[in-house]
């Protein structure tokens, strides 16, 4: 499967597997969105993969459960 230019979404991305799949669809050229809870982990994420597109929610509460539009 070709991912290049693909967009992803990752939720929970900001540490762990998750993270790893973050590296990996960069370094093919996919555009890559993180979310998680911690606006500290997700700045870490940013800083290591520049390209990266993140945003904060808690999908456990209902109000970050909430579909969100993104333009990138």
């Amino acid at each position: 499967m070709d991912l290049k230019n693909s967009t992803i979404l990752i939720t929970g991305g900001t540490s762990g597997i998750r993270l790893e799949f973050v590296k990996q669809l960069t370094e093919i050229g996919a555009k890559v969105i993180v979310t998680g809870r911690k606006q500290d982990a997700l700045d870490e994420a940013r800083k290591q993969f520049p390209n990266v597109h993140t945003f904060q929610s808690d999908v456990s509460k209902p109000a970050g459960a909430a579909c969100r539009a993104i333009f990138i």
